[in-house]
């Protein structure tokens, strides 16, 4: 459910977006019939676009073979999308035909989307949206991470998980001892 609402969200602010810009348009006619694919690192979302020289269709469930594959986590898209001097983040993985991913993700780039305000209308209303709108990115993980743990509590905190890391390591070398009573016993 939250897949399509988010597609459809994704689609309709493109779109909006390329309307009335021709020089964006032409540059979409040139991708037209390919299929560019982004997925999201950490995440079960992965998106596929669909360029025309009119618009340019979002799918979440497409089966078949892509043109170009974009990877990354979600902040470094965002990142690479908010910044105007960033050209290159490592963490963004380019697959397949590399042109085309770069002219796609360039496009994506110079559209007059809010991509904080959408962020911020997904993952919940005024609380996020300023944490968000206070210094564009700049820290956003940080404060996305503050968010979800101490307001929400969505996220545990890092020192409850390095409490459950130490458990989870306690009880792998309780199980070992265990088997190694075991094969002594037999």
């Amino acid at each position: 459910m939250i897949h399509k609402l988010v597609v459809s969200t994704l689609e309709h602010q493109i779109n909006q977006a390329l309307h009335g810009e021709q020089s964006r348009l032409e540059a979409l006619n040139q991708m037209s019939g390919k299929k560019i694919a982004i997925a999201l690192k950490g995440f079960e979302f992965k998106f596929t676009f669909l360029p025309d020289n009119q618009k340019v269709r979002v799918l979440d469930d497409y089966k078949g073979e892509v043109d170009v594959l974009i990877s990354s986590p979600p902040f470094s898209l965002l990142r690479l999308l908010l910044e105007t001097t960033a050209s290159h983040n490592p963490d963004v993985i380019i697959t397949g035909d590399k042109t085309i991913g770069l002219q796609f993700l360039q496009i994506l780039k110079k559209l007059e989307i809010d991509w904080e305000e959408q962020l911020a209308a997904w993952l919940g209303n005024v609380p996020i949206a300023q944490y968000l709108k206070r210094d564009r990115f700049h820290n956003l993980q940080d404060k996305l991470n503050t968010y979800l743990q101490e307001k929400t509590h969505h996220l545990p905190t890092r020192m409850e998980m390095d409490t459950f890391f130490m458990a989870v390591k306690i009880l792998d070398d309780d199980v070992q001892h265990l088997e190694q009573r075991v094969r002594r016993l037999q």
